[in-house]
């Protein structure tokens, strides 16, 4: 059967033929189609062609608009001893190698991996496991769409809640801030000289019907993951595009971590223990038309310091 002309209009056909050589060809051709149109069959290649065509792709739309998500996270559904000879750019085969650790690898065993790449271990913490799920919270991708849970909710569900009442709370300058409000548009961080309490009532009480409840940070962790990550309400475009992905979200989130603790980027051991110290309090969203949101004060009581994430976006 001869070949089908390589054009987009083909792009199923060819895929399904196997054709991986010309439709990299036609993505990497600026002439071939639109960016577009290039940009979706580098999705195809990099989701479903060998590894060593697959990750060529990835280097065509490095950076985004992506069509259904960033092609170092499409490319990294393979094992990481598949892919780690094919990507020889370090700031991609990082994020593969982190986009692998959160689908549960443990990569310690890799001499080759920096660590101050990313900025976080080269495996999940226990807290960081905890409620975090590889197979959900890492989209899952196919030709057409791609599914997972990778909303942020937070909490979803107090398991005491407790009605909160109006409180002040000291405002003060902490370096930590800057990182934080990096974290997304959607939310924005403050610093108080307070309790998790004090600081939660003081950004969240707004009538008697609020209520809060004691959480564990490890509970918070996926979502804060997933607002780094640059997830909207309905994909709108925000200052993160270019950077979407759940290894992103990580990184964006240990840099956070290292910051509110003051340690070096690379000093995991004192961001597990300021981590282990923390107290959370969380207080529930009472607007059932936020599709995403996170109210959430994080205490370390060692520092005298809590800094709280208050943002949501309506359905």
């Amino acid at each position: 059967m001869p070949l089908p002309s390589v054009s987009y209009a083909n792009l199923a056909l060819l895929a399904d033929r196997g054709c991986w050589a010309e439709l990299l060809q036609f993505a990497g051709d600026p002439e071939a189609g639109t960016a577009q149109e290039r940009r979706e069959a580098a999705y195809v290649i990099a989701l479903e062609a060998p590894v060593e065509i697959a990750a060529v792709a990835v280097d065509l739309f490095a950076q985004g608009p992506y069509y259904m998500g960033a092609l170092w996270e499409v490319v990294a559904h393979r094992p990481w001893r598949e892919l780690r000879q094919h990507l020889p750019h370090e700031r991609t085969r990082h994020l593969v190698a982190h986009t692998r650790i959160l689908c549960g690898e443990d990569l310690q065993w890799d001499a080759d991996l920096d660590v101050g790449m990313i900025g976080a271990p080269l495996c999940l913490l226990p807290w960081e496991a905890a409620c975090w799920n590889g197979e959900f919270d890492v989209p899952e991708y196919n030709r057409t769409s791609c599914s997972g849970t990778w909303g942020w909710r937070f909490p979803d569900a107090l398991p005491d809640p407790i009605a909160m009442s109006p409180d002040v709370a000291v405002a003060v300058e902490h370096d930590a801030l800057r990182e934080l409000n990096a974290l997304s548009t959607a939310v924005r961080a403050y610093a108080f000289r307070s309790t998790a309490w004090e600081a939660a009532a003081a950004i969240g009480w707004d009538g008697p019907d609020r209520h809060a409840g004691g959480v564990e940070f490890a509970d918070a962790y996926k979502h804060l993951v997933h607002l780094a990550a640059g997830h909207l309400a309905y994909d709108i475009p925000t200052a993160h595009e270019g950077r979407n992905g759940e290894a992103y979200g990580r990184e964006s989130l240990w840099r956070a971590l290292a910051a509110m603790a003051g340690a070096a980027p690379t000093d995991f051991d004192s961001v597990n223990a300021f981590v282990q110290r923390l107290r959370c309090v969380a207080w529930a969203e009472p607007d059932p038309r936020m599709l995403y949101y996170i109210h959430l004060a994080i205490e370390d009581a060692e520092q005298s310091v809590t800094w709280v994430l208050d943002g949501q976006e309506r359905d």
